[in-house]
């Protein structure tokens, strides 16, 4: 297996540990994937790839406020990615694909996922880099 296609697998997984994680902890503020392992699978895909190619220009056009912010703004570019993958599976993807993703509870919910899913996803990047 080559080198490039383990890291988009185990990124992916990452992923998707990581909503499994978030989805644990925001369940009673409406954070919810269903069915469970190919949600988490297939949003976790949609995640990594908005994560590879949106996120940097979103970054690079925020870059006054995240330095202003020193990096906080950063968990509202990752909120505003969330939003994007939710609006994604709600219009695009739920009817063909056959997963349901939503976070409820207002704007809160999202800061709070993403923050979430960005320390969860930095402590798996980190042990897996390490071994």
């Amino acid at each position: 297996m080559s080198h490039l296609f383990r890291h988009i697998i185990l990124g992916i997984l990452a992923n998707a540990l990581a909503l499994f994680v978030v989805q644990y902890f925001l369940k009673d503020s409406g954070f919810l994937i269903e069915p469970e392992i190919k949600g988490f699978i297939l949003v976790g895909f949609a995640l990594g790839l908005l994560n590879t190619f949106v996120r940097p220009m979103l970054k690079l056009i925020s870059l006054p406020f995240v330095i202003l912010s020193l990096g906080l703004f950063l968990i509202v570019i990752n909120a505003i990615i969330l939003g994007i993958v939710e609006y994604l599976f709600n219009t695009t993807f739920q009817q063909s694909l056959g997963v349901t993703f939503h976070v409820g509870g207002g704007i809160f919910s999202y800061f709070l996922a993403a923050f979430l899913l960005s320390v969860f996803n930095s402590l798996t990047h980190w042990i897996l880099k390490t071994k």
